[in-house]
């Protein structure tokens, strides 16, 4: 997992497979479960590093795995599935407005739950 992570970016997935002696589509699933961003279009995506929604969700919900948003929740928070599920993702980030409907959306105080959080950021890049 540490060779997958740290050459997500850099390799295709066709190198990783005969790298790791793992099949092209494994190498594919494993990054999808790890949530690792791959090369599309010949352009290198990283994760941010700190992925502020999904830390939301996770705050309110036990895992990320148990929320499943519905209709209800694209409608109130003015987010669109593709923009919700790319900020999940760590693609991009949110704008602060979004940021502060989610958090409206999960009933939490956006300037307070960012100032706890500032607690327990790790910053060793």
């Amino acid at each position: 997992m540490q060779f997958l992570r740290a050459h997500i970016g850099d390799m295709s997935f066709a190198e990783l497979a005969n790298a790791l002696a793992r099949s092209e589509n494994s190498i594919r699933i494993k990054a999808h479960k790890l949530r690792l961003l791959t090369n599309i279009n010949g352009k290198s995506r990283r994760p941010v590093h700190f992925n502020i929604p999904l830390k939301m969700i996770e705050s309110s919900v036990s895992a990320i795995q148990y929320f499943r948003p519905k209709r209800d929740f694209y409608e109130k928070t003015g987010l669109s599935q593709k923009r919700f599920w790319g900020a999940i993702r760590g693609e991009f980030s949110l704008e602060p407005y979004e940021l502060r409907s989610l958090a409206n959306y999960l009933n939490l105080n956006l300037e307070d739950w960012i100032n706890d959080s500032q607690l327990s950021l790790n910053f060793d890049d």
